[in-house]
């Protein structure tokens, strides 16, 4: 009996195809993060250079800016410092609240 093999082509490896682009997507995540991270603190320098008239008027002061900086690299500061200056709003309502006098008495 005389049989004729037929070649069978390749079969992927559907998990490891998945866990490379898995990896590459994780890996393009992280670099436009750092990106990011870069850009905004390039603005915050800029930022930096501003008088403190216009940093008052954002809510900030240059203690704020250098605090900011001097973050680790992996952190964005811009996210730190719009969170400093949400919290320092809410604080400065919270306490016109406390001395405002009552509308009823």
């Amino acid at each position: 009996m005389n049989r004729t093999r037929t070649a069978t082509p390749p079969v992927g490896r559907p998990d490891f195809v998945a866990s490379v682009l898995a990896a590459l997507s994780m890996l393009y995540r992280r670099v436009a993060k750092a990106v990011e991270i870069w850009s905004n603190r390039r603005q915050i320098l800029r930022l930096a250079s501003a008088d403190d008239r216009l940093l008052r008027d954002i809510g900030l002061t240059r203690a704020d800016i250098d605090w900011a900086l001097m973050q680790p690299l992996h952190v964005d500061p811009s996210e730190l410092l719009a969170e400093r200056v949400k919290c320092r709003r809410a604080a400065g309502r919270w306490a016109r609240k406390l001395t405002a006098p009552d509308a009823g008495r």
